[in-house]
């Protein structure tokens, strides 16, 4: 049964799309917050309690 195997394949990468754009923006909204893969570019200082 190929054509099932393929619509669960799309309901799946859909579903990790739809909870990776979720992240995201809940990641947007805390953007007072320093993310790890901006810390140190453009002089930005580290906050030491994030390990």
């Amino acid at each position: 049964m190929p054509v099932t195997r393929l619509i669960i394949v799309f309901l799946v990468m859909g579903s990790f799309a739809l909870l990776f754009a979720e992240l995201v923006r809940q990641s947007e909204d805390m953007s007072s917050r320093p993310m790890a893969s901006r810390c140190g570019d453009a002089g930005v200082p580290c906050p030491q309690n994030a390990l």
